[in-house]
């Protein structure tokens, strides 16, 4: 198992390796998963826990990228319930996978005893977390825009790179975002850390004072580097050939 990975983003990772690699053999233009209401308010839970911005409270999207290949999730609006049924009438029997009884993975916590819970109370609970999911997603694309017309991004393999006066003359609180979507582009599988980010608005500081260079790194083998008057989030050489599986969404996707 990779470093820094739980054995439950491990599983997760690995599934969708397999499910590329399946698509690629049999010649597939996309991957496409049964995802439905339920999972997707369980992901919006998972991120309040732990506590996600408006791109991570978006949860799963319906068209989103997996190792090169689409990723579609055709059935989010669906009630489980539905899905079953309907499977069930055509003959089709769904795998019981025993790891969604066990104790330990959040995401079992969150279906087996926190949801339950939140619905005792709130009936309409499933409805409510679906909803905060749409608009989440409907500001978050609108902030990127903006950010896009803002900055003018130019991602490249394993990189992205930005005029670094754009980026400065961001207002402060902009900056997780902006660096997340340069990040995003970039291929990184997370944002930076919030701990990176102060270090490079530290850089940013201290340069004023004595004009030196930006760089440092953000965490799992990626690095910004300021060239002239560019900014640069990439990969690090080191880790160009690390075949390590990427999670190219927040925790607590299925």
């Amino acid at each position: 198992m990779p470093p820094g990975l739980s054995g439950e983003e491990w599983a997760r990772a690995e599934r969708y390796r397999l499910l590329a690699a399946a698509a690629r053999s049999a010649g597939a233009k996309a991957i496409v998963t049964a995802h439905h209401r339920l999972d997707q308010a369980e992901t919006v839970l998972l991120r309040i826990l732990f506590g996600s911005g408006p791109a991570g409270l978006g949860a799963m999207r319906p068209v989103s990228d997996r190792l090169g290949l689409p990723l579609l999730r055709p059935l989010l609006d669906l009630e489980p319930g539905r899905l079953l049924r309907y499977v069930t009438t055509r003959g089709v029997h769904p795998v019981d996978d025993p790891t969604n009884r066990a104790p330990g993975p959040r995401r079992n916590f969150v279906r087996r005893r926190l949801l339950p819970l939140l619905v005792a109370e709130t009936p309409d609970v499933g409805a409510r977390l679906n909803r905060l999911a749409a608009a989440a997603q409907g500001a978050e694309r609108t902030v990127r825009r903006l950010l896009d017309e803002a900055l003018e991004p130019r991602p490249g393999r394993r990189c992205c790179e930005i005029d670094t006066s754009a980026l400065t003359r961001l207002p402060g609180t902009l900056w997780p975002a902006a660096l997340a979507r340069l990040h995003r582009l970039a291929g990184a599988p997370y944002p930076p850390t919030r701990a990176a980010r102060r270090e490079l608005r530290r850089q940013f500081e201290r340069r004023c004072g004595n004009g030196s260079s930006v760089g440092c790194d953000c965490g799992d083998g990626w690095r910004w580097e300021e060239s002239g008057d560019r900014l640069r989030v990439l990969r690090q050489p080191s880790f160009a050939g690390d075949q390590r599986i990427e999670l190219l969404e927040e925790p607590g996707t299925e």
